[in-house]
C-alpha cells in the first residue's frame, strides 16, 4: 500500500475503490458534498486537536477506540486480522487521506493567494521593513536620551544633598532663634512682675491694675504653653515667678468678690476673665451657692420646728390662764404677725423668719453676681436656668412635711409672698421670674386659717346678749378692719379673688344679722319711734347704724372699685350702707315725725314751742350717737332740711290762727320761740356746719325765714301786702306766706277745719305745695285759688303781694 502527499499521485492503487474514488475526483477538487460538515470542527473556535484525534481513531462501529494494542499485535504478527478490524483500518485510511488532500488543497491555495497577491505582499514587506528601521533609530535616540538622563541625575544628586543639609541647618537656626525670641520676650514680661507678697498688697497694687497685671500673667501662660522652654533655667525660674504671681492673683481677686462692694467685685472679675478663669470660677461658685442655699432652707426647717414647738407651749401656756377657753375655730391666734409671737416671747419664730430672709439674701446676691458675670462672660440660658433650680429648691422647700404642717407658715403665707416677691423686685427688669409660685403649696391653709379668722371677727361682734342692748362699735370696726387686713394682704399674696368672696359673704352675715338685731330690738322695746324723748329703741338703732357704718368704713377705705376682682365686695358694700343709711333714715324720719306731732297735736296747741323743744332736743341726743363718718353728717343735713321744712310748714298751718287769736304780744313770742327752735336747729347739723352758721346757709331755712317775715307783718292793716316784710317774707317761700296770710284771713277757724281735713292731711298738702314751688319758683295755682277761698281780704292781699 504506496501513498504520497504532494497530490499528485494517487493515494492508494487501482484495486482501492474508495481511495480510487478520491483520486478520481482530480486535484482541486473538494472531496463531495459534505466537505463544509468535513471542515466546520475546525473552523470552530474550541476546536481541539487531541480530542478530534480521539474520535477518529475510534471505531465507528462499535465504538471502540484504536488503541496501542492492537498496533502492537499488528507488529507481532499474531495472526491475520479479522474483517472488522479489516473495516476499522479501511475507515482511518479514508479519514487520513481525507486529511491529506485537504492539507494539500490547502497548501495550493494559499500559494495561488500568494501569487495573486504578490505586489501587495511586496509593498507591505517593505513597508514593515522600513518601519523597522524607524523603529531601531527611535531607539537608538532613546538609549541616548535615558544615558544623558543618568548623567544629568548623576550631576544634580549631589548639590541637592547639600542644599538638604543647608535647609535643614536654616531651620534648626531659625527654630534656635525662635526659642530666643520667645525666651527673651518671656523673660522681659516675667521681670516687670511684681513679687507676690506685693500682689496680695493693695496699697502696692491698687485693684485698678489688677486687671492689666491679670492680662499680662495669662499672656506669660500662652507663650510658655506655645514655646517649648522646659529645661532652660532661667526660663523655670521666670515660670516659677509667674506661676507664683498667677496663683496670687487669683486669692486676690477672690478675696475681692463681697456683696457689700460692687465696684471692687466688677475688677476681681475682670482679672479673673483675663486669667482665663472665669467660666471655671463660675461653675464653682454655683455650686458652692446652691449648697448654701440648701444649707439654709435646711437650717430654716429646722428653726421652724423649734418655732412651732413654741408656739403651741405658748398657746397652752393661753388655754391655762384663760381656764382652757379657745377660739371658735381653734386657730385665731395663729394670724398673728410676727411682730406679735415676738412680743409673746416666742424667738424661736424670729429665728425661722431670719433664716428664710438669709436664704433669699443668698439668691439676691448670687443674682447681683451672676449678672454682673454675664456682662464678662455670657452664657446662654444661664440667668433663666439660675432661676428655675432656686424656685425648685424653694418648692421643695415650702412643700416639706414640716413646711406644710407648720401654723406659722400657712398663717402668714402673705409675708411669704411679700418676701419672695421683694427679692423679684431687686430684678424688675429681667421680666416675670415668677419665684412667689414656690409657695403656692402654702396657699390653701392660708386660705382656710382666714375663713375661720373671718367667722371668729363675725362671732364676737355678734355674741349671745339680751335684745335691745346696742351692739359694739367698736367689736364691728374690728371686724372691718380684719377684713381690710384680709384684702390688703390678699391683694399682695395674688389671692384677692378666694379672699374677696369671704369678705364679701362676712359682710352680707353683717347686713343681715344687724337688720335681725334692729328688728328684735324695735319689737322688744315697743316705744313709738315719735316718743318725746330719746328711747331705748332708738338709741338701738343709733348704735346699729354706727356699728355697721364703722364694718363698712375700715373695709371701704381699702377698696379699689376699678379691681375686677373686688366686684363682690364692693357690691356687699353698698348692700351694707344701705343697711346703715336705711337705719339712719329711720332715725330721721322718727325725728321728723316727732317734729310734726308736736305742732299739730291738739293738746300742744298752747305750748308748741315747748313740746317742739324737747322733741327736737330728744332728736339731737338720738343723732349726737350717730357716729357714720362724712356720711353721717350728710344725712345730718338731710335731716336738719328736712326739719325745717316740716317745721315751717307746720307752723305756717297754726301760726296765723294763734296770732289771731293772741294778738300783736303773740308776735312778739312767736319770734322769740322761732328764735330758739332755730338754735335747736342748728345743734342737729355738724359741729363744723354749726360752728360756721351753716343752717343759715340751708336752702330749706328760707322757709323759716319766710315763716319769721310773715309773722311780723300786720296783714289785716291797710298796705300790709306791700310792706319789706311782706315781699322778703313772699320772695323767701311763696307757699310758707301765702298760707300764713290765709289762717290770717280765716279769723281763727283752723285751716284744716277749713279745709274739711285732718291736720296731718293740711300738712302734707302743704308740703307738697312747697315740693311744687320749689320746681317752678312761684305760687302754685292749687294754693292762689285756696287763698283766694278763704275770703277775708286774702286775695287782695295776695294780688299786692305777687304785684310786687
Amino acid at each position: 500500500m504506496a501513498a504520497t502527499i504532494n497530490g499528485t499521485e494517487p493515494l492508494l492503487d487501482a484495486t482501492g475503490g474508495a481511495d480510487a474514488k478520491l483520486s478520481a475526483a482530480g486535484p482541486g477538487t473538494a472531496p463531495g458534498a459534505d466537505d463544509d460538515a468535513f471542515l466546520a470542527p475546525f473552523l470552530a473556535d474550541d476546536f481541539d486537536p487531541v480530542a478530534y484525534a480521539r474520535e477518529l481513531l475510534g471505531s465507528p462501529d462499535d465504538g471502540e477506540g484504536y488503541s496501542a494494542d492492537s498496533d502492537a499485535d499488528a507488529d507481532t504478527g499474531a495472526g491475520p486480522s479479522s474483517p472488522k478490524d479489516k473495516a476499522s483500518d479501511d475507515e482511518v485510511e479514508l479519514r487520513l487521506a481525507r486529511l491529506a488532500f485537504t492539507s494539500s488543497d490547502l497548501t495550493r491555495q494559499i500559494e495561488q493567494l500568494v501569487i495573486d497577491h504578490f505586489d501587495e505582499l511586496a509593498r507591505s514587506v517593505d513597508g514593515y521593513l522600513a518601519a523597522g528601521h524607524r523603529v531601531a533609530g527611535v531607539q537608538a535616540e532613546l538609549e541616548a536620551l535615558a544615558k544623558d538622563a543618568q548623567a544629568w541625575r548623576a550631576s544634580v544628586a549631589e548639590p541637592r544633598d547639600e542644599l538638604r543639609a543647608v535647609l535643614a541647618a536654616t531651620r534648626a537656626h531659625r527654630d534656635l532663634a525662635s526659642l530666643a525670641r520667645a525666651l527673651e520676650a518671656y523673660l522681659a514680661a516675667s521681670e516687670i512682675l511684681p513679687a507676690v507678697e506685693l500682689i496680695s498688697s493693695p496699697t502696692t497694687v491698687p485693684d485698678a491694675d489688677l486687671p492689666a497685671l491679670a492680662a499680662s500673667v495669662a499672656a506669660l501662660h500662652v507663650l510658655a504653653a506655645e514655646s517649648d522652654l522646659a529645661g532652660v533655667d532661667a526660663f523655670d525660674a521666670a515660670h516659677a515667678k509667674a506661676t507664683a504671681a498667677r496663683s496670687a492673683l487669683l486669692a486676690r481677686c477672690n478675696g475681692m468678690i463681697h456683696p457689700r462692694d460692687p465696684p471692687r467685685a466688677r475688677t476681681a472679675l475682670a482679672g479673673l476673665a483675663a486669667l482665663g478663669v472665669l467660666g471655671e470660677w463660675h461653675v464653682l461658685r454655683r455650686a458652692k451657692v446652691a449648697s448654701r442655699i440648701d444649707n439654709e432652707a435646711r437650717e430654716f426647717l429646722e428653726a421652724l420646728a423649734s418655732a412651732e414647738h413654741r408656739h403651741a407651749q405658748l398657746q397652752q401656756a393661753a388655754a391655762a390662764a384663760s381656764g382652757g377657753g379657745v377660739s371658735a375655730s381653734g386657730s385665731r391666734g395663729d394670724l398673728r404677725s410676727a411682730g406679735q409671737q415676738r412680743r409673746d416671747s416666742n424667738p424661736a419664730a424670729a429665728a425661722a423668719w431670719t433664716r428664710l430672709e438669709t436664704c433669699l439674701d443668698v439668691v439676691a446676691t448670687e443674682a447681683k453676681f451672676l449678672r454682673v458675670l454675664l456682662g464678662f462672660h455670657p452664657v446662654d440660658g444661664a440667668w433663666d436656668e439660675f432661676w428655675a433650680g432656686v424656685t425648685t429648691t424653694l418648692a421643695k422647700l415650702f412643700t416639706a412635711p414640716a413646711a406644710t404642717r407648720s401654723n406659722i407658715l400657712g398663717a402668714n403665707y402673705p409675708r411669704i409672698v411679700r418676701l419672695l416677691r421683694a427679692t423679684e423686685s431687686r430684678f424688675s427688669d429681667a421680666g416675670d421670674l415668677n419665684l412667689a409660685s414656690a409657695a403656692a403649696p402654702l396657699a390653701a391653709p392660708y386660705l382656710a386659717r382666714v375663713e375661720s379668722a373671718i367667722t371668729d371677727a363675725v362671732n364676737l361682734a355678734f355674741p349671745a346678749r339680751n335684745p335691745g342692748t346696742a351692739p359694739s362699735s367698736p367689736h364691728y370696726a374690728q371686724l372691718g378692719a380684719t377684713l381690710a387686713s384680709h384684702l390688703s394682704a390678699a391683694r399682695e399674696s395674688g389671692l384677692l379673688d378666694p379672699t374677696a368672696r369671704l369678705v364679701a359673704a362676712a359682710l352680707d352675715t353683717l347686713r343681715l344679722r344687724s337688720a335681725a338685731h334692729v328688728a328684735d330690738t324695735l319689737a322688744v322695746a315697743g316705744v313709738p319711734s315719735s316718743a318725746p324723748t330719746a328711747t331705748p329703741a332708738q338709741a338701738a338703732v343709733a348704735a346699729s347704724a354706727s356699728a355697721v357704718y364703722a364694718a363698712y368704713d375700715a373695709v371701704a377705705s381699702t377698696v379699689d372699685e376699678s379691681d375686677p376682682a373686688l366686684a363682690p365686695v364692693v357690691a356687699a358694700l353698698d348692700a351694707v350702707h344701705a343697711t346703715a343709711a336705711a337705719l339712719a333714715d329711720a332715725l330721721m324720719q322718727a325725728g321728723v315725725a316727732a317734729a310734726d306731732a308736736a305742732i299739730l297735736s291738739p293738746r300742744t296747741a298752747g305750748d308748741w314751742a315747748g313740746e317742739l323743744g324737747v322733741r327736737l332736743k330728744a332728736t339731737r341726743d338720738v343723732v349726737a350717737r350717730l357716729h357714720c363718718g362724712a356720711d353721717g353728717d350728710a344725712w345730718r343735713r338731710v335731716l336738719v332740711e328736712t326739719l325745717a321744712e316740716h317745721v315751717a310748714a307746720s307752723l305756717a298751718v297754726v301760726v296765723g290762727t294763734q296770732i289771731v287769736k293772741g294778738g300783736s304780744g303773740a308776735k312778739v313770742r312767736w319770734v322769740n320761740e322761732l328764735a330758739g327752735i332755730e338754735a335747736l336747729l342748728a345743734s342737729l347739723l355738724p359741729t363744723s356746719d354749726a360752728e360756721e352758721s351753716g343752717l343759715w346757709t340751708l336752702p330749706a331755712f328760707r322757709h323759716i325765714e319766710s315763716l319769721r317775715g310773715a309773722v311780723l307783718v300786720d296783714w289785716p292793716a291797710p298796705g300790709a301786702a306791700g310792706s319789706d316784710d311782706a315781699r322778703a317774707s313772699f320772695r323767701a317761700s311763696p307757699v310758707v306766706a301765702a298760707v300764713v296770710l290765709a289762717g290770717i284771713a280765716a279769723r281763727g277757724t283752723p285751716l284744716w277745719k277749713q279745709r274739711r281735713e285732718t291736720p296731718r292731711e293740711t300738712l302734707d298738702f302743704v308740703l307738697d305745695m312747697i315740693d311744687l314751688a320749689q320746681d317752678g319758683g312761684e305760687l302754685p295755682r292749687e294754693v292762689a285759688e285756696w287763698v283766694r277761698g278763704v275770703g277775708g281780704g286774702a286775695g287782695e292781699w295776695l294780688d299786692a303781694v305777687q304785684g310786687e
